[in-house]
């Protein structure tokens, strides 16, 4: 399934890929959000009732708290390393959830169009995790 495909299913409207935007660079947002010693923002128990709706409503709590998403509703999402970054809009569709696997692998990766601060949701053993972090160039 192609990165645009994937976004659409999540209910994002897909402006397409952020060009030479790339600070942070999707690395270097997965590292910040994905590493040993990252503690969650917000842990949403795997056996929580309408675990999928919390998951996208603590998303976009968390997103909105950082000033990450911009008045039109745009960001940017994290396509692959290769792809970089793509533009995008929330719509009343959106599910962030469905970015998300059950356990590790794919996760939404986020970030504000210029802006350091990522927000990331993601599976981990016992709960789904919504990681807020402040990237910092290497």
């Amino acid at each position: 399934m192609s990165v645009e495909v994937e976004l659409r299913s999540a209910g994002l409207e897909v402006l397409g890929p952020a060009g030479e935007d790339t600070s942070p660079t999707v690395l270097e947002a997965i590292s910040a959000v994905a590493n040993i010693e990252v503690v969650p923002n917000a842990r949403i128990p795997r056996k929580a009732e309408n675990v999928r709706a919390e998951i996208h409503r603590m998303w976009v709590v968390w997103a909105h708290r950082i000033r990450m998403i911009a008045a039109d509703g745009s960001f940017r999402v994290a396509g692959s390393m290769e792809l970089g970054w793509f533009r995008v809009h929330l719509t009343p569709r959106t599910d962030i959830s469905r970015m998300v696997c059950e356990y590790g692998g794919s996760e939404c990766v986020a970030r504000a169009a210029g802006g350091r601060q990522v927000c990331a949701a993601k599976g981990e053993e016992y709960d789904f995790w919504i990681v807020v972090k402040t990237v910092d160039r290497r």
